[in-house]
C-alpha cells in the first residue's frame, strides 16, 4: 500500500521555499508560549460563485425564526465517486424549521487512515451546538467528506480533484449554503490540513477562510506555497488559522509557514499548543477551531 510523503521531504521542500523569500530572516514570527492542553448518483457540476464580494449578503432569513431547538443534526450522505464515496454533514439547530435561511459552510477534512466520521468522533457536532446556543458562533453548516484513499500518495489520490470539481457543487446545490466565497471555509487536521493548504491557496477564489490544524503539507505543495500566495490579490487574502502542538514532528514546518505569512503580511492566527499529533490534541481544541471559524464568517468584506 502506498503511503504519504515523508516528513523529511516536506522539510527539504519548505527549506527551498524559505530561501526564495528574500526578506525572510528580517521578520521573525512572534512565537506564542505553549498553552497547556486540557486532560448518490453522479451529478453534473454546477456553477460555483467565485466573485470577490464587496457587499455584505444577509445571513439571516427574512422569515421570523420561531424555532427554539438548540440541537443540530448529523446526516450521512452518499456521493458516487470512488475517491469520495460518502460524507457526514452537520446541519445547525432549526435548519429544517427555518426553511428560507441560508448558511455559511465549513468543509472539514479528516486525517490519514481515518474516515469522514473522525470529526464527529472528536465532538464537533456537540461543540457546535453548545457554541451556537451560547451565541459564541453563528449557525453554519459543517461538511466532512471521506478521503477514501487517504493512505495513498497525493499524486495517486483523486480526492482533491473530485472535491473541488464535483463535490462542492453537489453540496451547495442540495443544501442551503450561502454559496459565496466570504461564506465558504476549508479546514482539516493532519493530512486533511494538507488538502486545506493545497486548495485554500491554489483555489483561493473558492475559499476565504482556511484552517490548518497540525498540517501535514504535501511535499510538492510546500515548494509552491509562495507562488500560490503571490497570485492572490491583497484584497482577497484569506483568513488563515494555523496551530500545531509543541511535540509534533511538523512543528518546525508550521513555524516556517507562519513566518512566511508574517513576511508577506497575510492575516492569520497562529497557535503553539502543548500536546502530540493525535486525537487527544485535536479533541481538546475543537472548540477553539469552531470559535475561530465562526468569527471569520462574521468578518465579511
Amino acid at each position: 500500500m502506498l503511503r504519504m510523503d515523508t516528513r523529511q521531504a516536506i522539510k527539504q521542500a519548505i527549506t527551498g521555499l524559505a530561501i526564495l523569500t528574500l526578506t525572510w530572516a528580517c521578520s521573525p514570527l512572534n512565537q506564542p508560549e505553549a498553552t497547556p492542553t486540557p486532560s448518490a448518483p453522479t451529478h453534473p457540476p454546477t456553477e460555483i460563485s467565485v466573485s470577490i464580494e464587496t457587499t455584505t449578503p444577509d445571513v439571516s432569513t427574512s422569515t421570523a425564526e420561531s424555532c427554539t431547538d438548540q440541537t443540530g443534526h448529523v446526516q450521512v450522505g452518499v456521493f458516487d465517486a470512488d475517491a469520495l464515496p460518502q460524507f457526514h454533514i452537520y446541519l445547525p439547530p432549526c435548519y429544517d424549521e427555518n426553511s428560507f435561511r441560508r448558511y455559511p459552510v465549513l468543509y472539514l477534512i479528516h486525517g490519514q487512515g481515518f474516515s469522514d466520521a473522525q470529526w464527529i468522533e472528536l465532538g464537533v457536532a456537540q461543540t457546535a451546538d453548545a457554541l451556537i446556543a451560547d451565541e459564541e458562533i453563528p449557525p453554519f453548516i459543517i461538511v466532512m467528506p471521506f478521503d477514501r484513499f487517504s493512505t495513498w500518495l497525493v499524486e495517486d489520490d483523486l480526492f482533491g480533484e473530485v472535491f473541488v470539481d464535483e463535490f462542492i457543487p453537489f453540496i451547495e446545490g442540495r443544501y442551503r449554503t450561502l454559496g459565496k466565497r466570504p461564506f465558504r471555509a476549508i479546514g482539516g487536521l493532519s493530512r486533511g490540513a494538507g488538502w486545506a493548504f493545497r486548495h485554500g491557496l491554489s483555489n483561493w477564489k473558492l475559499f476565504s477562510i482556511v484552517g490548518l490544524h497540525s498540517p501535514a503539507i504535501f511535499h510538492n505543495d510546500a515548494a509552491k506555497a509562495n507562488a500560490w500566495l503571490d497570485t492572490i490579490p491583497q484584497a482577497a487574502w484569506p483568513q488563515i488559522y494555523l496551530d500545531v502542538s509543541d511535540q509534533d514532528a511538523e512543528t518546525d514546518l508550521a513555524l516556517e509557514f507562519g513566518n512566511l505569512l508574517t513576511e508577506i503580511g497575510i492575516p492569520h492566527e497562529w497557535h503553539l499548543f502543548t500536546g502530540l499529533h493525535n486525537e487527544d490534541y485535536w479533541r481538546a481544541h475543537v472548540g477553539d477551531y469552531l470559535r475561530w471559524y465562526g468569527q471569520a464568517f462574521e468578518v465579511r468584506p
